[in-house]
């Protein structure tokens, strides 16, 4: 019973896209890395890698989850900045 129900909640949350965090591009559109994908789609989008996720990462402009990760990994992969002397 407990894993019927399981399978459920499951179908529900990725019906209702709960499973993914859904990035705001620049043009409006929406796009999503599921949860457990986040995190590694941020490390490839500051190594340079060219996956899906990275992508995503390095052009959105906000998070349904709240979080500024996307920022950090486009800051990030930008690289340092030069220092200014005042």
């Amino acid at each position: 019973m407990t894993g019927t129900l399981k399978r459920r909640l499951r179908v529900i949350e990725q019906r209702a896209r709960l499973d993914e965090v859904i990035f705001t591009m620049p043009d409006g559109t929406k796009a999503g890395i599921p949860r457990r994908q986040v995190l590694r789609s941020m490390i490839d989008g500051i190594r340079g890698i060219d996956s899906t996720g990275a992508w995503i990462m390095r052009r959105a402009v906000d998070a349904s989850d709240g979080s500024s990760l996307h920022s950090m990994c486009q800051a990030l992969a930008k690289g340092p900045r030069e220092a200014h002397a005042d």
